[in-house]
């Protein structure tokens, strides 16, 4: 796979073109993703990536739109295939996405823009586990993080938000909806 060059356009009819990374370096459970510095006022281009030759050894880069160059910042937690980065889940100065492999306290994982670092944000405490991310949705409402549980035998499917931002404590369960999609059927063909 060749490497994804990024364009940028504004609703101003400006765009940017952002230069590839390595030939090296091969896409597959890679992610990319923009976010905004409030602190230096600057956009970021957020990239992971393996080596050709190994998928074991992960790598974040960093693009500063205006200073034009990649840097390196080290291997990203969980990136054992990463899931799409959901369009709204920008929140607080940081990206936040679901692993598609992951431990139960790395459920959701987020990268801060200002300090540029991964971090995780702790799930519900009451949360089962799930085994597949296809079972979550994630995403930001009315300026907080929602996840979306659906439950893989009972067609239930549980919205739950965290109402102060980084506090475990404060996921509260707002929505329980049952019978949303007919026996037997994944929730992916129906909400997609």
């Amino acid at each position: 796979m060749v490497p994804c060059m990024c364009a940028i356009h504004s609703w101003l009819d400006q765009y940017i073109i952002i230069p590839s990374l390595d030939k090296d370096r091969i896409y597959r459970g890679s992610f990319t993703g923009i976010g905004f510095s409030a602190k230096t006022k600057e956009y970021k281009v957020l990239q992971t990536s393996c080596s050709n030759y190994n998928c074991n050894e992960p790598e974040a880069r960093i693009y500063t739109i205006g200073i034009g160059v990649w840097r390196s910042l080290g291997k990203p937690p969980s990136i054992g295939g990463i899931a799409e980065i959901p369009f709204n889940s920008f929140l607080h100065g940081a990206l936040h996405w679901l692993p598609i492999y992951f431990n139960r306290p790395q459920l959701i994982q987020s990268f801060d823009f200002e300090t540029e670092e991964f971090r995780p944000l702790l799930p519900p405490a009451s949360l089962k586990e799930f085994k597949y991310y296809d079972d979550l949705r994630l995403g930001v409402l009315k300026g907080c993080i929602f996840l979306c549980v659906f439950g893989c035998n009972d067609r239930t499917s549980d919205m739950w938000i965290l109402k102060d931002y980084g506090v475990q404590e404060s996921w509260t369960k707002i929505l329980v909806i049952e019978n949303l999609y007919p026996s037997g059927h994944n929730p992916n063909y129906v909400l997609q």
